[in-house]
């Protein structure tokens, strides 16, 4: 398994920087890696603001958002 390297900002914009002809199983399995890494850095900001929510009888809309 691939470890992510930690505060590499660079990572992703250098995969979109592959050329065409570079594509292959390796940049795919890098790609998906840090797709999803970015996916579970998302879930606590909106666990959060579902926890946030006091009433979810009133505030219907934003809570089944």
């Amino acid at each position: 398994m691939t470890t992510v390297a930690a505060n590499e900002d660079t990572a992703i914009i250098g995969l979109m920087a592959t050329p065409d002809s570079k594509l292959d199983v390796e940049w795919l399995r890098q790609a998906l890696q840090h797709a999803l890494v970015l996916e579970l850095a998302t879930i606590p900001p909106y666990s959060c603001g579902l926890w946030s929510i006091i009433d979810p009888k009133r505030d219907q809309n934003t809570y089944h958002t």
